[in-house]
């Protein structure tokens, strides 16, 4: 959203984009606020199971044959037919084919994250000999499609430095992939202080997320009873949409654990929060999570790699765990050191404030549409 908002200041904007289900209209409208047009193409889940099975031979990997769709090519066409534009931009590898499709001399990939590294760090730590197969071949697969897209772009554009340097090391030939953090509009995050829930612990993020499952499902088991040993009352909430069973079973026998699902105000519950944890164990990418906490003023625990591609430092913004008994005594300090909490806080909003608030984007934007003449 902080790229279509920047580009919608001075530009004129056409919005294609796929969506899992029927078009949410409310969503549409927020969108139309940015975009001259908006054009939303349902692509449901069996239609995305049958393209990954139909091109299990092929060399594309299963997340970018996932989104192939006769309506979007069709779209494509049409609009090469009746438009012309100054820019195309892709955002996600996802959407990588439909850009190549309309042959711009002028179009920009943002890659996000190096997907790559999520097969690569999945496939290390799956115990399923048949899961961690698929992990690896994908990974094959991924650094394969991420160092072939790459050449076709203008330039390419990812979250973080890490994935910078990842996928500049499979591109030999240097193709120009620079770095725009990941944002927020820190504004929106700003809220009227109200009374803590004492002993409050939270994880947000999409419940169906394989890597989401992975870190609670552990918190829950290895972390969470070491904390409530020594404070009874402690209470872990796990937010986010489309929980998935395992999850849900995780507060049925224990009083600790509050499973929310999706919550509207989200800005207001996580101001009553003692704690945010990000206790990942896999996946790759800058977590919004964080900055979201961050703005809120949430003090945070989190894994190294649950704060990776961010530029924090343990004891600064937030604190960093490095195993699970670390983790435990790092939550315990928070909720009885209200000193520290200050202190974290304080330096985190500055970070969020300073290199990820929602203006950020309009800078490295600036700059990258000058390079390629769009922007003078």
């Amino acid at each position: 959203m902080s790229f279509l908002q920047n580009l919608a200041n001075r530009h004129s904007v056409s919005l294609l984009c796929i969506s899992r289900d029927e078009p949410d209209r409310d969503a549409v409208e927020q969108l139309g606020r940015y975009c001259d047009s908006v054009d939303v193409v349902p692509l449901r889940s069996y239609r995305r199971r049958l393209n990954q099975i139909a091109s299990l031979l092929s060399p594309r990997p299963l997340r970018v044959s996932s989104c192939k769709s006769r309506a979007i090519m069709k779209r494509i066409t049409k609009t090469r037919q009746e438009t012309a534009f100054d820019m195309v931009f892709a955002c996600d590898i996802r959407m990588a084919p439909y850009a190549l499709q309309l042959e711009h001399p002028c179009a920009i990939l943002d890659f996000v994250d190096a997907y790559s590294i999520y097969y690569d760090r999945a496939a290390k730590v799956e115990k399923n000999l048949l899961l961690k197969l698929i992990f690896v071949v994908e990974s094959l697969r991924m650094k394969s499609y991420e160092r072939t897209v790459a050449r076709e772009f203008a330039t390419c554009l990812v979250s973080s430095s890490l994935d910078q340097r990842v996928l500049l090391s499979t591109s030999p030939n240097g193709h120009s992939i620079q770095v725009i953090p990941n944002t927020i509009d820190t504004h929106s995050f700003e809220h009227t202080n109200g009374e803590l829930e004492s002993h409050s612990i939270a994880f947000v993020g999409y419940m169906g997320h394989k890597n989401n499952i992975d870190a609670v499902v552990h918190f829950c088991s290895d972390v969470l009873p070491r904390i409530v040993d020594r404070v009874r009352d402690a209470k872990f909430y796990i937010i986010g949409d489309n929980p998935s069973p395992e999850v849900r079973r995780l507060a049925r026998s224990n009083n600790n654990i509050i499973v929310t699902g999706h919550i509207a105000d989200l800005v207001r519950f996580l101001a009553k929060l003692d704690v945010f944890v990000c206790p990942l164990r896999m996946g790759a990418g800058t977590r919004i999570k964080l900055l979201e906490a961050m703005a809120v003023g949430v003090p945070i625990v989190t894994s190294p790699l649950g704060c990776e591609g961010l530029d924090v430092t343990n004891g600064l913004q937030m604190l960093i765990a490095n195993d699970d008994r670390a983790f435990a005594e790092a939550v315990i300090r928070l909720f009885q050191d209200r000193s520290l909490r200050r202190s974290l806080t304080k330096q985190a909003k500055a970070f969020v404030q300073q290199y990820h608030d929602v203006t950020i984007v309009g800078t490295y934007l600036d700059r990258i549409l000058t390079s390629l003449g769009l922007d003078k």
